[in-house]
């Protein structure tokens, strides 16, 4: 499987065209959010985001795990040792929340603290 996202130009302003699972022995394409225009992943979770999409996790076969904050717009920072840091509708801090079930444990200041060597597991 491939995970696919990004920006199409509508007229001088950046929408999403959506995340998009890709099956490479097919080519058959599966549209999992059409909000959706960046994404990561980590411990076998895809970690995406967008415009008023809100914060929406997957597993790898797309199956929605959960999904927060929805209609904000919503970036994120970094997923890191089983940890999302993320931004959500506008606010000056960074929610911290739990990678398997979206649980927030807290906030941190903005900016993030800068990884410079991330774990490989």
């Amino acid at each position: 499987m491939l995970a696919v996202s990004g920006n199409a130009d509508a007229g001088g302003r950046a929408e999403p065209t959506g995340l998009m699972l890709v099956d490479t022995r097919t080519w058959s394409i599966r549209t999992l959010d059409l909000g959706i225009d960046t994404f990561t992943v980590s411990q076998g979770r895809i970690v995406a985001s967008g415009p008023r999409a809100g914060l929406a996790v997957f597993d790898n076969s797309g199956r929605l795990l959960y999904r927060r904050f929805g209609g904000w717009t919503t970036w994120v920072n970094v997923v890191h040792r089983g940890h999302i840091y993320a931004t959500a509708g506008g606010k000056r801090r960074i929610r911290v929340l739990e990678l398997g079930t979206g649980k927030q444990l807290g906030w941190r200041p903005i900016p993030p603290p800068r990884l410079l060597i991330e774990d490989s597991g």
